[in-house]
């Protein structure tokens, strides 16, 4: 397992060597992982990677004889929710009419102070408390390896992501309820490789010609498997609020477009994202990719945010803690 900093993919198409040099320092500072793009085209880009939390375009002309200002209006069409940041030479003259709502905001490397208000407005405005971020990839590590045997697993950091494209064609979805929050988690992964690896005999299934049926089993089980692990370690109630008063019960609907691979659950707020690569000890099957979303759009109280202690008393009476 990885840094549990919470960091966010972002993609730079930058024509100048001086402000370049500017974003990556910047990055460095930020938890972004910066992607350049390099062999690829800007928007085969897009169609590859599902998992991008903004992008930093420039408003200048690349070596295609592409602006900054046409590209962010063809990403913006295809991921209108994305957040878009454009670099300009001087603020003092405004955009042209048909590009000020395709970019989320504009800056100079004059003063990065604005970049870096841009940002946190729109991919860190939410906090989640670090002890969350562990406890999820832990839980969720137990899980993997519970339900699929003799295999790796590792886990990127966790980073933050804006946009609702759905990876794979499977996916689970599992509702998440205490005083504190409400919303969703989503597992979503593709059907071949878990197919796989149920064929190499790394499940309890144990059947070589697998069905779809099976994959679902598989992934259900996990899905359970941590959504019952949150439960008990961080759903607890103190006593504070009534059973009866947890979270407010309103519910928006959740859209779902297969065709265009697309999920929305009614809110702009960034989900809070996990990579997961599981990978046979034997590598006689593929690797199978896991993408673990959670989306708290109905209530989100970190400040009640309280980690069962049952955990940490264990360990103290163990002796392999001891209060300072």
């Amino acid at each position: 397992m990885e840094s549990n900093n919470i960091v966010s993919k972002v993609l730079i198409h930058e024509i100048c060597n001086d402000a370049q040099g500017y974003l990556k320092s910047f990055c460095q500072q930020q938890n972004l992982v910066g992607l350049k793009d390099t062999t690829k085209s800007i928007m085969d880009i897009f169609h590859l990677h599902t998992d991008l939390g903004a992008a930093f375009l420039c408003e200048g002309i690349d070596a295609d004889g592409n602006s900054g200002l046409e590209i962010g209006t063809e990403i913006r069409k295809m991921r209108p929710e994305l957040p878009l940041f454009l670099r300009r030479e001087s603020l003092e003259t405004p955009l042209p009419e048909q590009y000020a709502s395709v970019f989320a905001g504009c800056y100079t490397t004059d003063n990065m102070q604005q970049l870096k208000e841009l940002v946190e407005s729109h991919l860190f405005s939410t906090f989640y408390p670090m002890p969350l971020i562990r406890g999820i990839q832990e839980l969720s590590n137990e899980a993997f390896h519970t339900t699929i045997r003799n295999v790796r697993v590792e886990c990127d950091s966790p980073y933050m992501v804006k946009d609702q494209v759905i990876y794979g064609e499977l996916f689970s979805l599992i509702p998440l309820e205490s005083h504190w929050c409400r919303g969703f988690m989503m597992l979503q992964t593709t059907e071949a490789e878990m197919m796989s690896m149920i064929a190499h005999g790394n499940t309890s299934l144990g059947n070589e010609e697998p069905s779809f049926r099976d994959v679902n089993h598989i992934l259900n089980e996990i899905t359970n498997m941590v959504w019952g692990g949150i439960k008990s370690r961080f759903f607890v109630n103190d006593g504070t609020v009534a059973d009866d008063l947890i979270g407010n019960k309103i519910h928006v609907p959740i859209l779902v477009n297969h065709g265009r691979k697309f999920i929305s659950f009614g809110t702009t707020e960034p989900h809070l994202c996990f990579r997961y690569t599981i990978q046979s000890e034997t590598n006689d099957s593929p690797p199978i990719e896991i993408y673990q979303k959670l989306i708290f759009n109905l209530n989100w109280q970190p400040e009640l945010f309280k980690e069962c202690e049952q955990a940490t008393d264990d360990m103290v009476d163990s002796g392999e803690l001891e209060f300072f």
